[in-house]
């Protein structure tokens, strides 16, 4: 019963900084987007020397998380240098 609350617990957590990655993203200040893959960057860091103490599976899914989380950061910035690009031609062509 205790596993399943800890998995619940986390997968909230994860879907709450999916939305939160997104959100960020999509803002037109583009360092935005990347303070969440930046924390978990810096926690890979501390678990790599050993400051935080983790299993290997826990750090295994600390790197996948961060591998989405700058996937939706590029995908997102992506889709706004597009938005933007098709603005500033339209801007133009008036």
């Amino acid at each position: 019963m205790n596993n399943l609350l800890n998995i619940c617990i986390f997968l909230i957590i994860i879907i709450v900084a999916i939305y939160l990655q997104i959100y960020l993203s999509k803002k037109s200040n583009q360092w935005l987007g990347l303070i969440l893959p930046s924390i978990c960057l810096i926690f890979i860091i501390l678990i790599i020397f050993g400051i935080v103490i983790s299993s290997t599976i826990f750090t295994l899914i600390i790197c996948i998380i961060t591998l989405i989380l700058l996937t939706i950061y590029f995908y997102c910035r992506r889709k706004f240098k597009s938005n933007a690009q098709i603005e500033k031609m339209n801007i133009q062509d008036l």
